[in-house]
C-alpha cells in the first residue's frame, strides 16, 4: 500500500445520497446489481432510500476528507441483503483495488461462510483492508470475528473521533455515541451503533494509510493495537467528558432564545411549554423530541424564527440540553 493522496474507500450498504456537494465531489464509482445479478456502473439508481450507506460516507468525511468513495447499493427496497451479493460486491472491490473496504453487514450467527472466508483472504492478501461492524447487540459476529478483517463494535467513548480499544477477541471499539450526519436525500439525522464506530475506524485507518508507505492490513491492526486506549485511560476520559457536558458550568443565557426554543417545542410536540425549562434534556418523553425526528424539528425551529444553522456543526454535546440547544441555533444572533 503506498502512500497515495487519496485513499480509496469501497462503501458496501445501501447506496449513497447524491443531495450535497461534499458528498457527491467524493463519489468516483457507484454500482448497483443489473438484472443478471451482476454489479454494473449505475449513477442513477444509487440513490438511499434508508440513509445508511450515506450516514457512513459522511462520518468517515468527519475524519478524513482526502478520500473517494467506490459505493456498492447491495441492499433492496426493505433494505435487505444476502452473502452472495455481497461476496459479489468485495470481488469487485478487489479488482477495483480499492485501498479500505467499510462494510456493515453481520449474519446472525458467528458461523464461517466458506465462499466469504475465501474473498476476505484474497483481500488480506492484496493488501484491502476490510473493516467490517458486529451485530448490534452482540460482542462477535460473522464476518467481523474473520481474521482476514478489522472487527468493530461500539461504546460510550463521549465526543472522541479516534480514541478506541481492543477487546480480548481483537475486536476493536470505537465511539458509537450519535453523530449528527447526511442520511436520506436531503435529510440529516443521529447516527450511532456499531455501524458508526465502524465508520470512525474506516476514516482513521485512511488518514494512517495516507501517511505511512508499503503498510500491510498487520501493520494497520498493530497500529490499531498501539495506538488503542487502556481500561484506565477510558475510564479517566469518560469522567472528563461527563463533567464538561452534563453538568453546564456556563451560567451566560439569553432567555428571549430560551422562550423560543420552548415555545416551539410546545408547538412542535404538542406539549405543555410550562414543563419545560432551561435544563431540560432535549432528547426525553417531554420534550418528545428523539434522534429520528430532530431534523424535522430543527427544520421546523430554523424555519419559525428565520435562523440558518449549519448543520454539519451540530452534535450531541451542543443541543443536549434546551439551553445549549438554543445557544447553538441561535449563534451570533443578537
Amino acid at each position: 500500500m503506498k502512500n497515495c493522496s487519496k485513499v480509496k474507500i469501497a462503501i458496501i450498504d445501501t447506496g449513497v445520497s447524491l443531495s450535497k456537494e461534499y458528498i457527491t465531489s467524493k463519489v468516483k464509482r457507484c454500482y448497483c446489481i443489473d438484472d443478471y445479478g451482476e454489479f454494473v456502473i449505475d449513477d442513477f439508481n444509487i440513490s438511499d432510500k434508508h440513509g445508511h450507506g450515506t450516514n457512513c460516507a459522511d462520518t468517515i468525511l468527519k475524519m478524513n476528507n482526502n478520500v473517494e468513495f467506490y459505493i456498492f447499493k447491495v441492499t433492496n427496497l426493505y433494505g435487505f441483503s444476502n452473502s452472495k451479493i455481497i461476496i459479489k460486491a468485495l470481488e469487485k472491490a478487489l479488482k477495483l483495488k480499492v485501498n479500505i473496504i467499510n462494510i456493515s453487514i453481520s449474519f446472525f450467527n458467528n458461523d464461517i461462510d466458506f465462499a466469504m472466508e475465501t474473498i476476505l483472504e484474497k483481500l488480506y492478501y492484496n493488501n484491502i483492508i476490510t473493516i467490517v461492524s458486529v451485530k448490534n447487540g452482540l460482542s462477535l459476529s460473522y464476518p467481523a470475528s474473520s481474521k482476514y478483517v478489522i472487527g468493530v463494535k461500539g461504546e460510550n467513548i463521549g465526543n472522541s473521533l479516534d480514541k478506541h480499544l481492543v477487546d480480548k477477541n481483537n475486536i476493536f471499539i470505537f465511539n458509537a455515541n450519535p453523530i449528527f450526519v447526511l442520511g436520506k436525500e436531503t435529510t440529516y439525522n443521529f447516527f450511532l451503533g456499531n455501524s458508526k464506530a465502524t465508520a470512525l475506524c474506516s476514516g482513521y485507518i485512511s488518514s494512517y494509510i495516507m501517511k505511512n508507505e508499503n503498510k500491510n492490513v498487520k501493520d494497520v491492526n498493530d497500529f490499531l493495537i498501539k495506538t488503542s486506549i487502556d481500561e484506565k485511560e477510558y475510564t479517566k476520559y469518560l469522567d472528563e467528558y461527563f463533567e464538561n457536558n452534563f453538568f453546564d458550568q456556563d451560567t451566560k443565557e439569553n432567555d428571549k432564545y430560551l422562550k423560543k426554543v420552548i415555545e416551539a417545542i410546545g408547538i412542535y410536540s404538542n406539549v405543555n411549554p410550562i414543563l419545560i425549562n432551561k435544563d431540560t434534556y432535549t432528547f426525553n418523553s417531554m420534550t418528545k423530541l428523539t434522534y429520528n425526528n430532530f431534523n424535522d424539528f430543527l427544520d421546523f425551529l430554523c424555519k419559525k424564527y428565520s435562523v440558518q444553522v449549519d448543520k454539519n456543526c451540530i452534535n450531541l454535546e451542543n443541543v443536549l440540553t434546551i439551553k445549549k440547544l438554543s445557544k447553538t441555533v441561535f449563534k451570533g444572533e443578537k
